[in-house]
């Protein structure tokens, strides 16, 4: 598929594919996600590739917390779609144009009250 493409084309052929098939992206146990955030955190990924933002989650709460998983883990993030790469200044600046504009994933409304 495409992400076996994007990792042939570099030449990165240690790849390992997590996958959670017929579970939904909302649910936050997701038991090849887990295993994933696990191995990142024992360092042994220094990339991790997806095609898409919301592969990471569907809240905006669950997709912060991988990117602060891999970045405390020293990893990179890749989405191929958004042309996101993590370990660039423009590629940081998109992931946080993303999570903060208008194409962010839907999260529970909030209510915003100024002081007087």
């Amino acid at each position: 598929g495409q992400l076996t493409a994007y990792c042939q084309a570099r030449g990165w052929t240690d790849v390992a594919v997590f996958r959670d098939d017929g579970i939904s992206g909302v649910r936050d146990n997701r038991p090849e996600l887990d295993r994933l955030r696990e191995r990142l955190a024992s360092g042994e990924f220094d990339t991790i590739v997806v095609s898409k933002m919301d592969r990471l989650g569907r809240s905006l709460g669950m997709i912060l917390r991988f990117w602060d998983d891999a970045e405390a883990a020293g990893a990179r993030v890749i989405v191929i779609d958004q042309g996101i790469d993590t370990s660039t200044p423009s590629g940081r600046l998109q992931r946080n144009r993303y999570v903060t504009g208008p194409a962010a994933p839907s999260s529970p409304p909030s209510t915003w009250v100024p002081s007087l």
